[in-house]
């Protein structure tokens, strides 16, 4: 989900101003080489017409200037003719029936292209294209900064049983569903999807983390922190996004040791910081290694702890009342970008995650009144 701009994109010196107005030729051709460099094993290659990575920055710019593609495509043309600069493989200036050549494909040609998509079966790694060039484009044009809060989630949809269907998650009637992996950033109070993965029975997740990571790193994007979900408490994502330095807050599993360490603190009988750890692999010789992290105890929405201790104290809450108010955060520090140390950065990291909470809850709003997948969209 991209936020609205009410007004176009500011104006730019070195840029000049990308609106439905003014096009900027040398945007499109800086972006245009970022999207190249991505796409060079995704789709097969073509042999006349235009390249499948001009499609997708065409499509990024609709996204960007929220208007029609029929328009967007006219004005993109206009910007190449003036500047004498044609995406066509072939040289025709007029065809026999008496047509002009383009210098930038048309919204009929778009549309022949993302059916084309569909044939190849690449439709998901087109418009997860056309999400990254989308942000490429926030980016250049100052919209939002290199510094990105990576946040990622489960998207579910109800579906009809089916054994036969390898995403159909479930296998009580009217229980079934598919998911979908969804990458997203924000960047100056930005949020932007930038990768939509579809989830297979038994498939690794960890690649497409992989995949993710790689793309905004390899292109200068810097990756304060990762807000992720319960469901990605697992050894290869937490430490490969350790190794790669990023922080990594996400909520603690439900278990007995979590159990004790909150009931522990509501009883005044431990502290707000503990600790956890993973087994991870035997090594001959040493004994079993483990994969140590942080776990912070915050209070939940329109609780405060020293209120939730009181209450318990005064005989107000019982001790099962006081502790489902507790929530328990695992911190991951793994760099110094803007959390150096648990204590000192207890509310940033409360407020930080709650970040993730919010754009969760306004998800789950729109799907009630039915529009969010044409906010998505």
């Amino acid at each position: 989900m991209t936020i609205f701009y009410n007004e176009g994109p500011p104006v730019h010196a070195d840029l000049g101003k990308i609106n439905p107005q003014c096009i900027n030729l040398q945007l499109l051709l800086d972006v245009l080489e970022i999207v190249r460099s991505t796409t060079e094993d995704t789709f097969p290659k073509k042999r006349s017409g235009y390249p499948y990575e001009v499609f997708i920055v065409y499509q990024a710019f609709v996204q960007l200037l929220q208007r029609s593609p029929e328009k967007t495509g006219e004005w993109l043309n206009e910007a190449c003719k003036q500047a004498g600069h044609s995406f066509q493989k072939h040289e025709t200036k007029e065809f026999s029936n008496g047509k002009q050549g383009r210098y930038f494909p048309d919204q009929p040609a778009l549309s022949r292209c993302l059916k084309q998509m569909d044939v190849l079966d690449c439709t998901e790694a087109f418009w997860n294209h056309v999400l990254f060039a989308h942000l490429v484009l926030l980016l250049r044009l100052k919209l939002i900064t290199s510094d990105v809060i990576l946040i990622a989630d489960y998207k579910e949809e109800k579906c009809k049983k089916n054994k036969n269907d390898p995403c159909c998650f479930g296998t009580k009637e009217g229980k079934t569903k598919h998911e979908t992996l969804v990458f997203s950033v924000i960047s100056n109070g930005l949020h932007q999807v930038i990768a939509n993965f579809k989830i297979y029975k038994r498939q690794d997740k960890p690649p497409l983390f992989e995949s993710v990571l790689n793309r905004l790193l390899v292109h200068g994007f810097n990756i304060k922190h990762a807000l992720l979900d319960r469901g990605f408490y697992r050894k290869r994502i937490l430490t490969m996004l350790f190794a790669r330095k990023i922080t990594v807050i996400l909520p603690g599993r439900k278990c007995k040791q979590t159990k004790q360490m909150i009931e522990e603190y509501v009883k005044s009988k431990g502290g707000r910081y503990c600790k956890g750890f993973m087994k991870l692999s035997y090594i001959k010789g040493q004994g079993q290694s483990y994969f140590w992290f942080d776990i912070l105890l915050v209070a939940k929405r329109k609780h405060r702890l020293y209120e939730i201790k009181r209450d318990y104290r005064k005989g107000e809450l019982s001790l099962d009342e006081a502790s489902r108010r507790v929530f328990p955060l695992i911190v991951l520090l793994a760099n110094s970008n803007g959390i150096s140390k648990l204590r000192g950065n207890e509310s940033y990291i409360r407020d930080l995650y709650r970040q993730r909470w919010n754009i969760e809850i306004a998800f789950r709003e729109m799907n009630k009144l039915g529009f969010s997948y044409r906010a998505q969209g």
